[in-house]
């Protein structure tokens, strides 16, 4: 299926594109021929779990956010709890992911299979879903050319990078084995003022297009806007400051169980739309506030 999305198409227009695009490919007819009704869920509802598990399993290893972005894309990364290895990023010019139980992260071919390890491994009762996106995007999605920020808090920039390598798997390492190569472009103490910076360790920003520019600008930088900017203007709403609530945090705010709240963010790392129901005050306007992707 081709939806043909167009340079600049807003989220409106790209919505309208991807439903015509399931109308002309006649979607639910051919899922009931070719699968056949599987749950007693409402039927767009289980195609959208197959398509969704389709793409978890088998899909491309590109990020849904910067589909259709050319050029270089933006990182936020943490160097480790407390900072505690930045200065190992800074000598050696790396930037590393921790989790070193799961090994060599290029054995796993989803981002599932990642979830499922980490449960495993650590004997989880809840699923890791910011923890596994964070290793798949650093070896999978992450590329060559690509830009870092390195953040030391919520509000303060170290450093800006260039990533010079593929992911590295070095197994001879004493502090991260999971890495990548980097050119260290600045280097300083920059406070964000107002603007906060996401709390998990490595999100991919390159959606929110005036958040970057506001980074770049406070760290004086603002020459890489040319390797960001192109000569069309998106009509996209741009979202200046994500939100940078946790799991803990949005349990301690609304009236929701918490598997359901992992099932909801959890579909949020993979699709644009769900619906929440329910009744007033339980926190569904906060919930979906809550998410970087929402």
């Amino acid at each position: 299926m081709e939806p043909n999305y167009a340079r600049g198409d807003s989220f409106g227009q790209k919505f309208i594109k991807f439903q015509q695009c399931l109308t002309e490919n006649r979607i639910e007819e051919k899922y009931l021929e070719i699968v056949g009704k599987q749950t007693e869920l409402p039927l767009f509802l289980e195609i959208d779990q197959f398509f969704s598990y389709l793409y978890e399993t088998f899909g491309k290893t590109s990020s849904h956010d910067s589909v259709g972005h050319e050029g270089p894309q933006y990182w936020l990364l943490a160097a480790g709890e407390n900072n505690f290895m930045w200065n190992e990023f800074r000598e050696k010019e790396i930037i590393g992911i921790g989790w070193k139980e799961l090994g060599d992260l290029t054995k796993y071919s989803s981002k599932r299979e990642i979830i499922e390890a980490l449960k495993e491994l650590n004997q989880l009762d809840y699923t890791p879903t910011n923890d596994a996106l964070a290793n798949y995007q650093f070896a999978f999605e992450m590329k060559i050319g690509d830009y870092v920020f390195i953040k030391s808090s919520i509000r303060h920039l170290i450093a800006l990078g260039k990533i010079t390598s593929d992911y590295i798997f070095d197994s001879s390492s004493t502090g991260y084995k999971s890495i990548r190569k980097v050119e260290w472009l600045k280097f300083g103490n920059w406070h964000t003022g107002e603007l906060k910076l996401h709390m998990k360790t490595l999100t991919d920003i390159t959606p929110y297009e005036e958040y970057v520019q506001d980074l770049l600008k406070i760290i004086d930088a603002e020459n890489l806007e040319d390797a960001y900017q192109t000569e069309e203007t998106s009509n996209f709403d741009v979202i200046k400051e994500p939100p940078l609530f946790n799991e803990e945090e949005i349990m301690a705010e609304v009236f929701m169980e918490d598997s359901d709240i992992q099932e909801i963010l959890e579909t949020l790392d993979y699709k644009k739309n769900i619906i929440l129901q329910g009744p007033p005050g339980v926190g569904k306007t906060f919930l979906s506030k809550s998410h970087p992707r929402s």
